[in-house]
């Protein structure tokens, strides 16, 4: 079968890419809803604001689950966050 370093590789691969996934969703979003003259802001300059407020949002989200991580380790830490 396939080792333990190999499928922990796997892991993160896949919540990386989910991640990124993540990111060009709520960029697009933003995009969409920031520049648009009929039901976003008049002015574009709100576009970076929104998109600087993504990043810390998720680092936020990974020092959660780095606490989590410490306190109950891998196993329950996973299965409380999926």
């Amino acid at each position: 079968g396939i080792g333990n370093e190999a499928k922990a590789c796997l892991w993160m691969t896949l919540a990386m890419a989910l991640h990124f996934g993540g990111y060009e969703f709520a960029r697009s979003a933003n995009l969409s809803l920031f520049t648009s003259p009929r039901t976003g802001f008049t002015s574009p300059a709100a576009f970076p604001l929104a998109m600087a407020l993504v990043s810390p949002f998720s680092l936020i989200l990974l020092l959660a689950y780095n606490k989590e991580l410490e306190e109950s380790g891998p196993k329950i830490a996973l299965r409380k966050s999926t």
